[in-house]
């Protein structure tokens, strides 16, 4: 993603940042220190570039310091008030940090601004194995979360049913814990796609297609954050691997089964791809050379109040389609089986929808092109969706 890249380059010089600054439209969002990370991606970055026009401006902080495999940083904003003077919106991304002093400094500097605060994922509901349990299963965080949220004037969120159980809370907080009535309002953003940022040239040399050898090519792209998930499935794998020795090849991009001195995978012979950042991710996932894109997540209340359909797009965006639990939300709202990718009711099911690929390849491919054709139609940054998108931000 060249666009990407070069904005992170420009942003290390401030000039770039107060740059920004100098234009002013109807109505100016500013999104302080987005990460470059597959979340922020699509909640802050593309709509950076994608909603800056003649009625909306667009301006960030800093672009955060990351690691492929990091979903979470510190938030610093600087006090300087340029920014907070010239925007009517303020983006905060997803901390455990108190907010409240920032909220009151940003108001005593612009009165009239709208806060809103991001939550990427439901944290009162994260499994003890997850990576961040250890910063969000405790009280004192936990609260601090809900004094972000109440404090807001917008919550924003990109699951649907995390939107429902969120505005449920606020109500109960208002009630229970502040004796106010709650005057913040929860959202969903939509993500959308722009195929020419994320597939642009890095201006390297494309890398080559992993060789097919007449297998059948299965991805499962996954952090450690998924340890538990796929740890679930661990049976499943050593049931492709005996089942399809010669005829499916399971290629893991990120996650290689090893977390807290544990091997999620130990038994599963695969492929292993180590994570790279953001920037690189497309490159990388098109040289996967998939047919298809599993996503194995368990049936639970956390995936589906904070799961996000971006692995859908992606993979679509290269006409591979993917594989889901179809009780998953938000793909068992998006995904139809055999039209534009693949559902199983019980992981019985995979080994037969697999049998039934590989002796009908056709399926796999017009589910693909189905997926391509919704994903940059009903998912670009069109004038529709970039109107729904300005709507839920200001």
């Amino acid at each position: 993603m060249k666009q990407v890249k070069d904005l992170a380059l420009r942003f290390q010089n401030r000039e770039a940042f107060k740059d920004q600054l100098a234009q002013y439209s109807d109505k100016n969002i500013f999104w302080i220190a987005p990460q470059l990370t597959g979340r922020q991606l699509y909640r802050s970055l593309l709509p950076y570039f994608k909603i800056d026009d003649e009625r909306v401006c667009t301006a960030i902080s800093e672009i955060g310091k990351h690691s492929p495999q990091e979903q979470l940083a510190e938030v610093h904003a600087s006090l300087d008030s340029s920014p907070f003077i010239w925007a009517d919106v303020v983006v905060i991304p997803f901390t455990v940090q108190p907010l409240l002093e920032l909220y009151q400094q940003i108001r005593s500097i612009n009165e009239k601004v709208k806060i809103v605060y991001s939550v990427d994922f439901n944290f009162y509901l994260m499994y003890p194995s997850h990576p961040y349990a250890h910063l969000f299963n405790s009280k004192i965080a936990q609260s601090a979360i809900e004094d972000n949220m109440f404090f807001a004037d917008n919550v924003l969120v990109s699951n649907k049913r995390l939107d429902d159980e969120l505005t449920k809370k606020m109500v109960a907080l208002g009630k229970e814990k502040y004796s106010l009535p709650p005057r913040v309002k929860v959202g969903c953003q939509p993500l959308l796609i722009d195929s020419s940022i994320v597939t642009s040239n890095l201006g390297h040399e494309e890398l080559p297609l992993e060789p097919k050898n007449g297998k059948f090519r299965i991805g499962v792209v996954a952090t450690s954050v998924y340890a538990d998930d796929i740890k679930s499935f661990a049976d499943t794998f050593k049931e492709i691997n005996k089942k399809f020795k010669d005829k499916v090849q399971l290629v893991f991009y990120g996650f290689d089964g090893k977390y807290n001195n544990k091997n999620t995978l130990e038994g599963v012979d695969f492929e292993f791809h180590k994570p790279t950042s953001i920037i690189h991710y497309f490159k990388k996932l098109e040289s996967l050379n998939l047919d298809l894109l599993f996503i194995p997540l368990k049936d639970s209340m956390y995936n589906n109040t904070s799961e996000n359909y971006n692995k859908w797009l992606e993979a679509g965006l290269f006409k591979v389609p993917v594989m889901v639990n179809a009780n998953i939300y938000p793909y068992s709202a998006l995904i139809k089986h055999e039209y534009n990718g693949f559902q199983f009711k019980k992981k019985g099911d995979i080994i037969k929808i697999i049998e039934d690929m590989l002796k009908n390849s056709k399926k796999v491919t017009l589910a693909g092109e189905t997926a391509y054709l919704q994903v940059t139609n009903d998912f670009a940054f069109n004038e529709s969706n970039v109107e729904r998108l300005k709507a839920i931000l200001l």
